[in-house]
């Protein structure tokens, strides 16, 4: 492997601890979001659509397509929580 291929390499590792410290922000957010709605409802009562962005009264298509992006970026082959993705699963699959 030559100079060039290695300095390759490192920018390409660099750019994935990046994206994985991303990764773990969103993260971090989303268990502060769910925190805060908890603590606002006194209950477990889960709003999807509030809590991906989305208008309180969206299409059930449009959140199940959020959902999808959202647990794409939870799963844990892709260096999401295992935890947060279990539970947002089972969401998910009450809502089909």
């Amino acid at each position: 492997m030559d100079r060039n291929e290695k300095l390759e390499l490192i920018g390409e590792i660099e750019e994935l601890r990046t994206a994985l410290r991303i990764e773990q922000i969103k993260v971090r957010s989303l268990r502060k979001m769910l925190k805060a709605e908890y603590e606002m409802t006194g209950s477990q009562h889960f709003n999807a659509s509030l809590l991906l962005g989305l208008d309180l009264h969206a299409d059930n298509q449009l959140v199940k397509k959020e959902f999808k992006k959202l647990l794409k970026s939870l799963h844990p082959d892709r260096g999401g929580d295992e935890r947060l993705f279990k539970v947002f699963s089972e969401h998910y699959r009450s809502l089909m």
